[in-house]
């Protein structure tokens, strides 16, 4: 038995296992909601009153484990009947996911509802492609989840589960086996409808969206859990039979799993993720982004960088830059909502209809604000000089747009001109996300946080009435200013009806209370005191990562500082602020009581800049692509120019033209890397070669890989400077000099907590990768060239790369035509003292590729000291990767190799132990050889000898103490040794 806390989000049965408790009575469903269920826009309904159960009903309690007694009928929900017994009545309506669940003790069920068919969206906690069937067969402890619409006419409707088991009673005379679907306003009688099967379930076309990874490993004796008759071992400890039952011992006080049961037979397990190891790979490293891998990661990058409280004026003030006057002008105006918005919006019990009246409102009040500051503060502009408007994009919710990491579906999305109807929405030109929350009208909430129709009491699902229609296709469309822009997609343009844009204040803002503006006509008593120096880090929720994810998108997509979204929450709205360093959160406001505040958020998003959008104003982007046309995600850039600091240093260099996108970091916070091909336009030669760009968010207290670089051809041997790239360019932006807001948000305090960051812009000369080589003798030049460079760096430079992987050894031509190995991203590396230990940054994070991470640093918690042999571990594991993946004479990496595939795992424990077998198995070690082609074959003497000398090394590892060697583990794994392994003697 395992004592551990729910985190699968799926249908599951809660039962008693022991003898046959479970045939007797002693079960029922317990349901877990995903609030990331991909197909929550497809249902309308989903509580415990669509929860089904199907059982087996016998009137005698069961001898045996072995054996049931016979049924008499089945019971659905609990009820049923004989050939005596009255039916239950089932009240229900419009587009429900049905939770079907088994928790019959024999029989499995051959279960229909007439006259309808059902889409599978879930089986046994795991999300297949959607499967429209009439008809499924389900076993004891089987769940599918199905939508069903309730598009039919008003009348019963016969729920039929029908018994194939020989120790049921099959067939549905008298109503037996049968439960009545009744629509409101149907008449109280039984169903008279006929079964006619079609479309029954074939399980061979059920496939999963996601591919679950089974436990234990793919090896015989591998299994986590292991059967012996009735007896369970779990970790070396075996389940037996309690003296006295569990359920006599409950009822009499004892509530803790470990001592109800025998010693040794409970086992506490960390499962508070799905890994087996709490140390993560980071947003940017997960592997399958899928949504259920990826929220994980956001709430632990979360983790003591998100701050909230902050101040609304202030907020609005430094990250939209609205003028102080203007502010507070609208905070001191008396504001009233339309009454009629605002009641149809209180009567929302689902979070589509929020949006119309919540729009409308809205409208009015943007209108109204408007009016009144151009009145106050602008009275002889010209209302048709109006400033560019902000389109409003949501397709009524339904459409989906791709991003780097995921799939998403924004309720809104906010986008500058000239964007409009007809172009697709793109996060690379996303100003703005809005997102709403899921959440029952106040005061309908149940104890498990579950939403309920406002005019539907919780109850049994004989008792759930509702309206017969089925919701409408599509939301209404969104005005919200007094020039809309509808289209047929339901985006909306937002005008600022005449309203000039007002410069951002230049001066430091104080707050005096939690929304820290004049005081308002409309009282805002008992509001929480806030200033922008008190708030406190703070854990995001999961359902607030969605906005987390949009903001991801946006910054994965396009070159910019920060990215801004605003949460609604029923009548709570909050304002949130992401960038590479930490996210924000201001204080809440009703905007039901304090309508001002919400006057003053649709003013500020009409009036907001390209700057105080968070776009990166060095980059001049190209202008949106035509109507209809699709661009792939990263091309959006191409074509735009970029205009950093001139430096005499580095002549020529300072404008460039975005060719390419290289490479784009998929994480949000973090170091943002985007590399692009760039080609420079101040340089004197109009037939220069494009170039690299790295710009990236390096933290503080790291040494900048520009200053790295430079060192190092400052230190090395000549001969050896040329395998180090040159820097062409390079410069540095605070996040001061770039009036982050944070800056102003936070308190210098706070930020020297915080893993604070600054932009930094290198250009390098193009450089191959190392697939790209001619062929695998050229390789093995490059390989080794590498190998040398990077010791020498460490030995004369005294710097450790610390990040080796197929992505950084990098190779060019010389004028002769002969390649030559360049080492290439030294953004982690670290300087090295005279004993050559690395001298620590303050950085949380660790560093490496997950593939070629060497297996010491792959652990729990903190990792040891990075050692030059952790380096020569690496080279070996990429060595072992090209010779699988690599196809020179095409110049390309091959396909997938599970077992290689291993290694890059998202356990790092996982990876760790796929590494280790590697090492130390020889049978592990042939099994992943036996990949290598034939035309890599020049590498397995290589390969060979250096598996025997990290083999050796393993195998003679001992307890560090004062004779033992740790940096080379007894003297095995050293550069000199690494050479002599592979026969290559060093130049020198």
């Amino acid at each position: 038995m395992l004592a551990a806390p729910l985190t699968d989000k799926a249908t599951r049965i809660l039962k008693l296992l022991l003898a046959t408790q479970y045939c007797d009575g002693l079960r029922g469903p317990t349901v877990i909601y995903d609030p990331d269920d991909p197909y929550k826009d497809e249902y309308d309904i989903d509580d415990e009153n669509t929860v089904i159960t199907l059982s087996d009903w016998i009137h005698v309690a069961n001898p045996t484990p072995f054996w049931s007694n016979h049924s008499l009928t089945t019971l659905i929900n609990g009820k049923g009947r004989t050939l005596w017994w009255e039916p239950p009545w089932h009240l229900l309506t419009s587009r429900y996911r049905f939770r079907l669940v088994s928790i019959s003790c024999d029989a499995p069920f051959n279960s229909t509802i007439n006259g309808h068919k059902m889409t599978i969206i879930e089986t046994d906690g795991e999300y297949p492609a959607p499967l429209v069937v009439d008809s499924l067969r389900i076993y004891a402890g089987q769940r599918y989840s199905v939508i069903v619409h309730a598009n039919q006419p008003v009348n019963s409707y016969w729920i039929r589960a029908d018994p194939l088991n020989p120790r049921g009673t099959p067939g549905f005379d008298n109503g037996r086996n049968l439960a009545n679907l009744r629509y409101g306003g149907a008449d109280q009688k039984d169903s008279e409808t006929m079964d006619n099967v079609t479309l029954p379930l074939n399980e061979d076309e059920l496939n999963c969206i996601e591919s679950p990874q089974p436990s234990g490993k793919p090896e015989l004796g591998g299994a986590d859990i292991h059967e012996n008759n009735l007896t369970f071992d779990v970790t070396g400890a075996t389940f037996t039979t309690p003296p006295v039952p569990v359920l006599l011992q409950v009822l009499n006080g004892t509530y803790n799993a470990k001592y109800l049961l025998p010693k040794g037979s409970v086992q506490i397990e960390d499962m508070s993720s799905a890994s087996s190891t709490p140390t993560r790979r980071g947003v940017g490293n997960v592997k399958h982004a899928t949504v259920k891998n990826v929220m994980p990661e956001l709430l632990r990058e979360f983790e003591g960088r998100l701050f909230v409280d902050i101040a609304l004026k202030n907020f609005i003030l430094n990250v939209w830059g609205v003028e102080e006057a203007v502010l507070d002008f609208i905070v001191g105006e008396s504001w009233v909502l339309d009454a009629g918005h605002l009641e149809e919006y209180d009567k929302c019990d689902l979070e589509p209809k929020m949006y119309k009246p919540f729009a409308d409102l809205s409208e009015i009040l943007l209108s109204t604000t408007m009016t009144r500051v151009r009145q106050k503060f602008f009275p002889d502009s010209d209302p048709q000089e109006e400033r560019s408007p902000i389109f409003l994009w949501h397709d009524r919710g339904h459409k989906t747009i791709s991003g780097s990491r995921t799939t998403r579906k924004p309720d809104i999305m906010a986008f500058g001109a000239p964007f409009g109807p007809e172009h697709n929405p793109l996060w690379f030109f996303s100003r703005f996300s809005i997102e709403f929350k899921r959440e029952e009208k106040k005061g309908s909430r149940t104890g498990k946080g579950r939403r309920t129709p406002a005019t539907t009491p919780m109850a049994s699902i004989a008792e759930a009435r509702l309206p017969s229609t089925a919701l409408p296709k599509s939301l209404s469309q969104l005005p919200l200013s007094q020039s809309v822009a509808t289209t047929a997609t339901g985006a909306t343009s937002l005008s600022s009806a005449g309203i000039p844009h007002l410069p951002t204040a230049s001066k430091k803002r104080k707050s005096s209370d939690a929304h820290s503006g004049q005081p308002s006509k409309r009282s805002r008593k008992g509001k929480e005191q806030s200033t922008i120096k008190s708030c406190e880090p703070c854990l995001i929720t999961q359902e607030q990562t969605q906005l987390a994810r949009y903001a991801l998108e946006c910054l994965a997509a396009s070159p910019r500082h920060y990215v801004t979204g605003i949460w609604i929450d029923r009548y709570d709205i909050s304002l949130w602020y992401f960038d590479r360093a930490c996210a924000l959160r201001t204080v809440r406001f009703n905007f039901e009581t304090e309508p001002h505040y919400l006057a003053l958020v649709l003013y500020a998003m009409n009036v907001c800049d390209d700057k105080h959008a968070g776009f990166d104003l060095h980059f001049v982007l190209p202008a949106l692509p035509q109507p209809g046309e699709t661009t792939p995600l990263h091309d959006h850039i191409v074509g735009s120019e970029i205009s950093l600091p001139l430096n005499e240093k580095y002549p020529g260099k300072g404008r460039y033209r975005i060719e390419e996108t290289l490479y784009a970091y998929r994480g949000l916070l973090g170091r943002g890397t985007m590399v692009y091909r760039a080609t420079p336009l101040l340089d004197m030669d109009p037939e220069c070669e494009p170039e690299v760009l790295k710009i990236f968010w390096p933290v503080l207290t790291r040494p900048l890989e520009a200053t790295i670089i430079e060192d190092l051809h400052k230190a090395l041997p000549e001969k050896w400077r040329e395998h180090i790239p040159e820097v062409t360019y390079s410069t540095t932006f605070t996040a001061a000099e770039l009036k982050l807001p944070r800056v102003e948000l936070l308190d210098s305090s706070v930020l020297e907590t915080l893993e604070d960051r600054q932009q930094h812009v290198l250009g390098m000369k193009v450089k191959k990768k190392l697939w790209e080589a001619p062929n695998v003798e050229a390789f093995m030049e490059i390989f080794v060239d590498c190998v040398e460079c990077h010791y020498h760096a460490y030995k004369e430079g005294r710097v450790l790369h610390r990040d080796l992987s197929e992505n950084n050894l990098m190779f060019k031509h010389r004028p002769d035509g002969n390649v030559l190995g360049v080492l290439n991203d030294w953004d982690m590396a670290s300087r090295v003292d005279e004993n050559g230990e690395s001298q620590l940054s303050n950085a949380t994070h660790r560093t490496g590729t997950i593939p070629f991470m060497a297996r010491d640093l792959l652990v729990d918690g903190t990792p040891p000291p990075h050692l030059y042999r952790h380096d020569l571990e690496s080279f070996f594991f990429i060595l072992v990767w090209a010779a699988v993946y690599y196809d020179f004479p095409h110049g390309k990496r091959k396909g997938y190799v599970v077992e290689l595939e291993a290694w890059d795992s998202p356990s790092l424990l996982s990876s760790q132990d796929a590494k280790k077998l590697f090492i130390l198995d020889y049978a592990k070690r042939s099994h992943i050889l036996k990949h290598v082609t034939p035309a890599n074959h020049l590498l397995l003497p290589w390969i060979d000898a250096l598996w025997f000398c990290f083999n050796a090394a393993q195998r003679d590892f001992k307890c560090p103490d004062n004779e033992w060697d740790d940096s080379t583990l007894g003297g095995n794994i050293t550069f000199e040794n690494f050479m002599n392994t592979i026969g290559r003697a060093p130049r020198g």
